[in-house]
């Protein structure tokens, strides 16, 4: 904006919601705007002009941003120990960024590691600029590797109507739909909730007899509150069909096979 600066209207916007994520993008040169906006109004990114690659310094910024906003909109956390009217996902992830600051972390984002050598008693990091950190201990955090279903079809949709650990940008354009969650366990109960929001309806295809033994009670009481979920249990995934995209799944119940269309 051209009557204010970056931070000017961060200042601004802070007053008016206080609990967004906040991010500046500033000259390579300026890093005096940067070091302002950390200091007054606690910045969480800054974006160096140009941002070239955009694989190491622009897409993680806003992964991290969507996945603060994905868990933003979930089902608090009722069984966390010490909050017992809930925890939010956002608010869980801004209570450990501050009790992380308060102990010293510095957090540096977006980051990309080079390389990682020893040098006596010391780990030395190399960043993507060529810079380097000098640490005692490294804590590597590489995220999750998702157990794929080896059926027939799904890794062909994979991206097309099948999704391991669907984000947000997918309950969107399921609005009105109907919507297949396989599992049991509370990620399971979590994504079904939020998938409920916005499809006609969710089907959880339960591996086990009920989710007692696999899911927290809260999560299987607001899940039997909710009109449009309904949970099948003993089912396994033979087949998806489809041709572009997912159009159908093949189950195999205890009792016969079923053929269940995705599109309405």
């Amino acid at each position: 904006m051209p009557e204010m600066s970056g931070v000017e209207f961060l200042e601004r916007a802070v007053a008016l919601v206080p609990e967004a994520k906040r991010a500046l993008l500033t000259a390579y040169s300026d890093t005096d705007a940067a070091i302002r906006a950390i200091n007054e109004v606690n910045l969480d990114y800054y974006l160096l002009k140009p941002w070239n690659p955009p694989e190491e310094r622009l897409y993680p910024v806003v992964d991290d941003l969507l996945a603060d906003w994905q868990a933003h909109f979930r089902p608090p956390f009722e069984n966390y120990l010490g909050f017992p009217t809930g925890l939010s996902g956002n608010d869980l992830a801004r209570r450990a960024v501050s009790q992380a600051r308060r102990f010293g972390v510095e957090i540096l984002t977006p980051q990309a590691v080079q390389g990682l050598r020893m040098d006596h008693d010391y780990r030395l990091i190399t960043l993507s600029d060529g810079s380097e950190i000098s640490v005692h201990a490294v804590i590597l955090a590489l995220g999750v590797s998702w157990r794929r279903l080896d059926t027939p079809g799904l890794e062909q949709f994979t991206g097309a109507g099948v999704y391991y650990g669907a984000a947000q940008t997918e309950a969107l354009s399921c609005e009105g739909e109907s919507v297949y969650l396989i599992g049991g366990a509370n990620s399971a109960g979590q994504a079904t909730m939020y998938f409920a929001k916005y499809a006609k309806s969710v089907t959880m295809l339960v591996r086990g007899d009920s989710l007692t033994k696999s899911m927290s009670q809260y999560l299987i009481d607001q899940i039997a509150a909710t009109p449009n979920i309904t949970v099948q249990p003993h089912p396994s995934v033979i087949e998806a069909k489809g041709g572009t995209q997912l159009e159908a799944l093949v189950l195999q119940p205890t009792f016969r096979p079923l053929k269940c269309h995705i599109k309405n």
